[in-house]
């Protein structure tokens, strides 16, 4: 079966976007990794980024938009977290496309402040033999294929999800979505990915952190701190799509 990130090039009827709000360094992070003529990409008009889906463009009306992008959103948040350690963007509004190239914004969400940070990208050319190389031709980012993995894999759809938030409850919902995905907990050390160790101690963390204090869930010795067990939750997911990915690729030939 055919896994690889469908192309919208040629997608004349595309008619439904968010407006996409966030730091400047995420929001091209996000440019960068969703791109045309793969799904979903990013569009960018002058200072504003939308982002589009042929997923939200089967839809009729701007409600259902809305909840079918807020987890859709959570998902590329988590990925982007994961791949890239880009912030949460978020959006601010549904936005209808007119065929006249109008934009109709339907609905309104609060957004929080955005940081200051700084950041520096460099480009580069390829030249071999005095002569520059054409660029390659155009494939899926990292992130739009695991957008296309997401499709078959909820578990590991669910995982970005929380992923892509930060607290305790969250942390532990991802670790089972991932262990689920795997089958079991002794599946997760069979694929030895992170240090088993490691996965148990968050996890032991995270069950205790997400109950009420001085309950009957008990931390380890030495808890996890949010960062670390984040950062386990990040590799263990990173490394559930790549084998997903592995798998796809191995049923196809």
């Amino acid at each position: 079966m055919d896994q690889s990130p469908p192309s919208v090039v040629d997608a004349p009827d595309a008619r439904w976007g968010v407006h996409l709000q966030g730091h400047a360094f995420d929001l091209a992070d996000w440019e960068r990794a969703f791109r045309l003529p793969f799904d979903p990409w990013v569009e960018r008009q002058g200072n504003d980024f939308y982002l589009r889906s042929a997923a939200l463009d089967g839809l009729s009306d701007p409600t259902d938009v809305r909840e079918r992008a807020t987890p859709l959103v959570e998902q590329l948040n988590g990925a982007m977290f994961a791949l890239n350690n880009s912030r949460p963007v978020r959006f601010e509004g549904v936005v209808e496309f007119a065929p006249n190239g109008t934009k109709r914004v339907h609905m309104m969400v609060t957004v929080g402040g955005i940081e200051a940070r700084a950041s520096a990208a460099a480009v580069g050319v390829a030249i071999v033999g005095g002569e520059t190389v054409p660029p390659p031709p155009p494939a899926p980012s990292d992130a739009q294929r695991w957008m296309t993995i997401c499709e078959a894999h909820p578990d590991l759809a669910d995982a970005l999800v929380y992923l892509s938030r930060k607290d305790w409850f969250d942390i532990y919902k991802g670790l089972e979505c991932v262990e689920d995905w795997f089958g079991s907990e002794q599946q997760v050390r069979d694929a030895a990915l992170i240090d088993f160790d490691e996965f148990r101690r968050v996890k032991r963390t995270a069950n205790a952190f997400r109950h009420r204090k001085n309950g009957k869930h008990l931390p380890p010795s030495v808890p996890a701190t949010l960062d670390e067990a984040r950062a386990l939750l990040t590799a263990l997911v990173a490394g559930a799509f790549k084998k997903a990915e592995q798998s796809t690729a191995t049923e196809e030939h």
